[in-house]
């Protein structure tokens, strides 16, 4: 349907199937690089994560990022947001809508248990919109993305998807 190649006909797109796509999987070098962005505070990261999701973008004017915001917790402890500041090296149009709703701290040991992560929407005209990505620096079980974009195509009439550099 999206025109992206699969190994056979039998196996589904990932993309067509979540509407969120990533750059690579988190391991080797990406993941060593994810741990120096958002452990050890290399901001500066966030411009090669950033060209490496450029080329994933919808081609086509309209289009406009919309950060996963971090938690509280996490936004405390690294003392950046690293969705936004990736978002904003992608050097197109950026707009702040999502606050998370939920409390609490996802760990990767927990994340598939928890309470799914919600989102409240913020109502902004944004005039030739015509469409929404979901931008996030990691995807692990993909619950905090497909509540933000349900969140977003539920406020928002154009279609929306999401983009992440690492897929856990």
């Amino acid at each position: 349907v999206c025109g992206c190649p699969t190994l056979s006909l039998a196996y589904p797109c990932r993309f067509c199937e979540t509407h969120y796509q990533a750059y690579g999987p988190l391991q080797g070098l990406l993941r060593e690089l994810m741990v120096r962005y958002k452990v050890g505070g290399q901001r500066d990261l966030s411009r090669l994560f950033a060209s490496l999701l450029i080329p994933l973008l919808p081609p086509g004017a309209g289009t406009c990022l919309v950060p996963v915001p971090a938690s509280g917790e996490g936004l405390r402890r690294r003392g950046f947001d690293q969705g936004l500041l990736l978002a904003r090296n992608m050097h197109m149009p950026v707009a702040r809508l999502l606050t998370r709703t939920s409390r609490g701290v996802q760990k990767q040991q927990d994340r598939r248990g928890r309470a799914q992560v919600a989102f409240q929407v913020e109502d902004r005209n944004l005039p030739s919109l015509r469409r929404l990505v979901v931008v996030d620096d990691v995807i692990t079980t993909g619950s905090t993305m497909r509540a933000a974009i349900a969140s977003l195509e539920q406020h928002y009439a154009v279609p929306v998807t999401g983009l992440a550099v690492c897929l856990a």
